[in-house]
């Protein structure tokens, strides 16, 4: 059963504090990103919260709250804080987990101010129309992004359960099938709430991606947006391939790996959690604030290789690759090894003025024409590459040896249902 909501247009003003009357805390106000990027930081969606708050809530969760859980467990031994958009609902407010993201402050509550709101949306554009394929015809999508994002700020707090896969594969249809020729908001305001619903988040998938961008962090999607937003680091990378051998071709263009391509590490804390707090599910918060505590000293060097990857020059931040290498090994030499994948993926830059570009007399070509026509000095700051999406890759059919798998099963038992 999809959740139940209205279509407005209209904006709720900025949601400047929060106070968590079930948890007994009180959330910091909340603050526009843009121009302050947050080092040791990570950006993640509500949808994430709610979904791993569940898994230690109800009585059977499924595979996505467990799947969620783990990121989270990750995210909040290895980085100092994650960011979310809007506010947090009662539900997660009110959980174990929600009480300890608010007390230790690792939780912070974003939202995008209305000036910034176009310059989001034509990055979240940009990479809307990588994942489509298509040409956007009269900026058809302008009014859907501009929307979905003041409906993350306002109505999505109403939901109080996290959304799964059926909300997001009706979205998906209902993106690739609508008419061409008509208004695309006015189209879903015609439809049912559940595809209005799904359609509205799988949009906000790709403005999470363009604040991210703009704001110069990190995204780490849920259980349920990771597969879309796989899709959109795969297609963008052979989109750029295309775009640097366009830019070979020119006289003065030049080609270039980026240093921090290829980062990756295996994240074993989620097991270790669940297996010190085997077999109260309630205790799952108490053991991850202590390993917490245990991870400052990686934590802060991690922060400090990162900081060197992304903002970094020259040879330091080759240096800085070595360094975040070696933080990767020393947790797997403490913790162990798992198969939780973690890897940092690169998207194209398509923030700045190219969402004018896109509707100038080039509406009869091809998303890649476009691409391929903008100024060359355009081109080359698209496809800079920096860490933008860190993707967790855990199978649900976990082999059968996993240390995670064992894990999940003594806590949460072998019949866990599929999302």
């Amino acid at each position: 059963m999809l959740p139940s909501f209205t279509l407005t247009l209209s904006f709720r003003g900025p949601i400047k504090t929060w106070s968590g009357a079930q948890s007994g805390s009180r959330m910091e106000e909340g603050y526009d990103m843009q121009g302050l990027p947050e080092l040791g930081s990570r950006l993640i969606t509500q949808n994430l919260v709610m979904s791993a708050a569940s898994a230690q809530e109800a009585e059977k969760p499924d595979w996505s709250s467990i799947y969620d859980l783990a990121v989270l467990i990750d995210l909040f031994c290895m980085y100092d804080s994650a960011i979310v958009l809007g506010r947090l609902v009662n539900s997660v407010a009110g959980s174990a987990i929600g009480n300890l993201l608010l007390r230790t402050g690792f939780l912070k509550i974003a939202y995008p101010e209305i000036a910034s709101v176009p310059t989001i949306s034509k990055a979240a554009k940009g990479h809307l129309l990588t994942y489509l394929g298509q040409r956007d015809v009269g900026g058809r999508f302008d009014d859907v992004l501009r929307f979905a994002l003041s409906f993350n700020q306002a109505a999505y707090s109403f939901c109080s359960k996290p959304d799964r896969q059926e909300v997001i594969e009706c979205g998906d249809m209902w993106l690739k099938t609508a008419p061409t020729t008509e208004d695309l908001l006015q189209q879903l305001q015609r439809e049912s709430k559940d595809i209005a619903w799904g359609a509205t988040f799988l949009v906000r998938s790709f403005l999470y991606i363009g604040y991210a961008e703009v704001n110069d962090l990190v995204l780490v999607p849920d259980a349920i947006r990771s597969s879309v937003v796989d899709g959109v680091v795969s297609a963008e990378d052979e989109v750029r391939i295309q775009l640097l051998q366009s830019i070979a071709s020119t006289p003065g263009g030049a080609t270039t790996t980026a240093a921090h391509q290829g980062l990756r590490r295996v994240s074993p804390l989620a097991a270790v959690v669940f297996e010190r707090a085997t077999p109260n599910r309630q205790g799952i918060a108490d053991v991850m604030d202590n390993m917490r505590s245990e991870l400052e000293p990686l934590r802060k060097r991690l922060r400090e290789a990162e900081d060197k990857i992304f903002y970094g020059k020259g040879n330091e931040v080759t240096d800085a690759v070595s360094w975040w290498g070696m933080v990767a090994d020393e947790l797997g030499k403490t913790y162990g090894t798992d198969p939780h994948l973690v890897s940092l993926e690169s998207v194209l830059r398509f923030g700045g003025n190219i969402g004018d570009l896109a509707d100038e007399p080039t509406k009869s070509k091809t998303w890649m024409a476009v691409l391929l026509g903008l100024p060359f000095d355009i081109l080359k700051r698209v496809i800079l590459r920096r860490p933008a999406i860190e993707l967790h890759r855990i199978k649900r059919d976990l082999p059968g040896t996993s240390r995670l798998k064992a894990a999940v099963v003594n806590m949460f038992g072998a019949d866990i249902a599929p999302s």
